[in-house]
């Protein structure tokens, strides 16, 4: 492992492994990383391969098998349900943004999970919504009303799995993010990771 990796892996196991019992634990600058109540996840060693541990905290895992009728799209919700970042976590990460152009036409859970998982306040994000898929346009113009960084195009496409308008709806997305600031464009057709 790298001298770079081992130093922010120690930076990292050290915010995870603070026992404070808030839902926030104070970093510098004025940084807070949520931390739900209760949660005691030892990431160290699950990174570490302790396969006991593993096995218990699995068996433990939250799952969401049916969507609530009550979940809500409003900002305080959305970002409630995870960690999202108001500053780079390295220098490296700062100095070098990402942009996402991802065509998407169902299943809006899955699609903010996603977005939590590879969120980053220097990061650009932008999502092309086939026309065909309404409901999921609102609930990712609710998502994009929360971050300045996420972005839906205004012109929309009857896309299909046969790559059917694929790329222009790629395409107005580029637009939007031509004009931001970024090193690497990921170009993403529905779930993939």
């Amino acid at each position: 492992m790298s001298l770079l990796k081992s130093n922010r892996m120690k930076k990292v196991n050290k915010l995870i492994e603070n026992k404070n019992n808030t839902p926030g634990i104070l970093l510098p600058n004025n940084f807070t990383l949520w931390k739900p109540n209760n949660f005691d996840l030892k990431c160290s060693r699950i990174i570490n391969g302790d396969k006991n541990y593993i096995n218990k905290i699995k068996r433990k895992r939250f799952t969401m098998k049916v969507i609530p009728k009550n979940y809500k799209y409003d900002c305080e919700s959305i970002k409630s349900r995870g960690f999202y970042s108001k500053v780079p976590l390295s220098d490296i990460e700062a100095n070098y943004p990402i942009a996402y152009a991802r065509n998407v036409h169902n299943n809006y859970h899955m699609i903010e999970l996603e977005f939590l998982v590879s969120y980053a306040p220097q990061n650009h994000y932008c999502f092309s919504v086939d026309l065909k898929s309404t409901e999921l346009y609102k609930q990712l113009k609710s998502l994009a009303k929360c971050f300045d960084n996420v972005y839906l195009p205004s012109k929309r496409y009857l896309m299909n799995s046969n790559g059917i308008y694929q790329a222009l709806s790629t395409y107005e997305c580029m637009r939007i993010l031509i004009n931001k600031k970024w090193k690497y464009l990921f170009i993403l057709q529905v779930s993939i990771l």
